[in-house]
Order: structure tokens, then sequence, then C-alpha cells
């Protein structure tokens, strides 16, 4: 209903124009979110429904068969692209594959489904009850999760899944906004123990929705395995990363630190058209500090770039919130600002007071390497 009212007042804004060829664009666009909600919606239903009896049937077969025994291993669901156009990996590969498998040091004990690559065109829950069925894993990590999304398992499989004696574990990249923790309570209750990643002091609402899953929390840094070379620091300061949407807020820290001619080296792009990881990590060791702007939606959130700039040995200079300051020391680690005037009185002190600037970097490095690593990660995650 939303959807159309909103769609019958577009049409009438761009009747008011009499521009036939904004109209027609309008159009278009309206039928092509109508169309993909019914489809989203079609293959949903289809895939519900077909799963919940391809299981039960499953489940009463085993009834008369030897129970599965011995689960061992992981298995990691998780996406292969970063936005579903083949244009960027997603950095779930780098930040769990790669980690996972130095962990084990057996890849015959690691095993990879993923959501949006090499699946049937319908029968989603089926082929992932199949897949898990067949692997017998002992922990079953699901990385990005939503339950509402056709091409992944309904909550009720992964519920089911417990009868195995398999382990589930939920990877919540992004929960720093109004309402995520009633997205995430349908599967709440049927998974094991939920990793928040971004939000550390787990700033959610009230409602009954978020005190269940503080409940089952396991609060950790995402691992970065990640190498990266030291390289003669000639650039001044540092902003990879975006302003569109919500994030247009930094655009105007941007704008006061060239009007006061501060040599900024910055990547505004939209993510698909950013550099690689290599060039990512390349210009972060070449900084001296390194920016953060650590606003999202609605609320502070504890960003990766903060992250990937400590590793760089790079210092960072985050807004001052208290995501990041749950991990690390303000003045010791990173150091902080409040206001376009305080950044612009830090750069000019850090980069004129040179022993002290390396000195913070290189405890916030010491420090960051010690909760990213591999086998700090996966030691909580396996054994919570």
């Amino acid at each position: 209903m939303h959807m159309i009212k909103k769609s019958i007042y577009l049409l009438k804004k761009l009747e008011e124009k009499k521009n036939p060829l904004r109209l027609k664009k309008s159009a278009l666009n309206i039928i092509e979110k109508v169309f993909s909600k019914i489809y989203d919606v079609g293959m949903l239903v289809v895939d519900r429904s077909s799963s919940i009896l391809f299981v039960v049937i499953c489940e009463f077969i085993y009834l008369f068969k030897r129970k599965y025994e011995n689960p061992k291993g992981v298995m990691i669901c998780r996406y292969a692209e970063y936005d579903g156009h083949g244009i960027q990996e997603s950095t779930e590969k780098l930040f769990l594959d790669d980690t996972i498998v130095k962990y084990l040091n057996k890849s015959n004990e690691f095993s990879i489904f993923l959501w949006d690559d090499n699946r049937p065109i319908v029968g989603f829950g089926i082929n992932f009850y199949r897949k898990v069925m067949s692997s017998n894993p002992k922990h079953l990590i699901l990385s990005s999760y939503a339950s509402g999304v056709f091409f992944q398992p309904m909550p009720w499989i992964v519920a089911r899944l417990k009868k195995r004696k398999i382990r589930t574990v939920a990877l919540w990249w992004d929960t720093c906004s109004a309402g995520a923790a009633k997205q995430m309570y349908p599967i709440v209750k049927a998974v094991d123990t939920h990793v928040i990643l971004d939000n550390p002091v787990m700033d959610f609402d009230e409602s009954n929705e978020s005190k269940l899953l503080k409940n089952k929390a396991l609060i950790l840094i995402c691992p970065y395995d990640v190498q990266i070379q030291s390289r003669v620091r000639d650039l001044d300061v540092v902003f990879l990363g975006q302003v569109t949407s919500y994030r247009d807020r930094r655009t105007s820290y941007l704008k006061f630190l060239a009007a006061n001619n501060v040599a900024l080296y910055s990547s505004v792009s939209d993510r698909n058209e950013q550099c690689s990881h290599e060039m990512y990590y390349e210009t972060l060791s070449r900084g001296k500090i390194g920016l953060s702007f650590s606003m999202s939606v609605d609320r502070y959130q504890f960003k990766g770039r903060v992250i990937e700039t400590m590793l760089a040995g790079c210092l960072l200079l985050d807004e001052r919130n208290m995501q990041t300051a749950y991990y690390f020391n303000e003045g010791e680690d990173y150091v902080a600002f409040s206001s376009e005037k305080e950044l612009l009185e830090k750069i000019e002190y850090y980069l004129t007071h040179e022993d002290e600037r390396i000195r913070i970097a290189e405890s916030g490095m010491r420090k960051v390497k010690k909760q990213t690593a591999g086998k700090y990660f996966w030691d909580k995650v396996l054994s919570s």
C-alpha cells in the first residue's frame, strides 16, 4: 500500500512538470521495483514451502536409518560478491576463508557455501540443507544472514540442524541502525552464538528482542591476517571512503581541511569504483595520519577503517565515540576529535610532533594485531 501511494505521488509530481521523459523514467523505475518485490515474495513462498516439505521427509526417512555421527570441521556460509554485480569480491573471503584455513591447518575440515553463487534457480533452502547434511560440520558459520531473503535458509531449517548436534554461529557486520535487533530476531533463538563485529558496546534499543540477543552475543573484532609492507610515509593525511547517502556529513570535514590547506590524500568514490585491497593498504602504509568517521546511519559504529589504519602503522584520527574507545585508549592508541576545529588542531599538532605520532601509531598497531589475529578470533568463536 505504501509503495502504491508513493507511486501515485511521484506520477502526480511528474504530471505537474509536464515532462514526458521524466515520466517515462519514473514509470520504468516503479515497474522495476514492483516486479522485483513480486519476484522476491514469490520466490520466498516457493522456497519456504518446498524446504519445509523436503526437510520433514528427510527427517522421517532418517528415523529408520543410522543417525549422523562425529560431525567435524567448519562450514562457512557467506557472500561471494560485495553487492551482487560481480564487480568486487566480498571481503568476507579475506576475513573468514583465509584465516580459518590457517587456523585449522587442514583444508579438508573446512567447506564453503556461497549465498549468491553456484546455486540452483529454485530450491535454495533444499540446496543448503543437502550441503550441510553431506558436509556434516561441527560448526556452521552464517555470515551476513537475513531471514527474509529467498536465497538463504529459513530460521526453521537452521533450528532443525541442531538435531544433528551442529553448533551454529551468526556473524553480524552491520548492527548499528534502528531496529537492527528486531531484524535479527527471527534467527536469534535458532543460533547458538551471535558474534557482534561492529557494535562492541551493543548500542541496541531496550526491546525484548535486544535483551535476548545480548544474552547470546559474543563481542569480537573480525580477523585480519594481512601483512602490510612498511613504506616511506610521504602522505600527510589520508582518507579512503565514501561520502554518499548518510555519509555526506563527512564532506564538510574534508572541505574544511582543504580550505585550511591541509595536504589531504582522499578517495571518496563509491565502493565499486574504489581501488583494490592491495592499493588500499599501500596507500594507508604511506600515510602519516589516517582519518575515520565512525557515525553510521543513526549511531556510532566500529568501522573496519579503524582496524586497517592501525594495522598499516598510520596514526588513527577518529571521531570521538564509545565504540572505538571500547577496544582502544584515546591518546595512547589513537587520537579522537569532536569538531572540525579540533580535527584541524590535532592534524597540525601531530604532523609537527613526529615522535609522539609514531609512538601512538605503534601502540595502536601492536594492540590491534593481537585482537585481529586469526587464532585469537577462531579460538573465541569455536569454543564459545
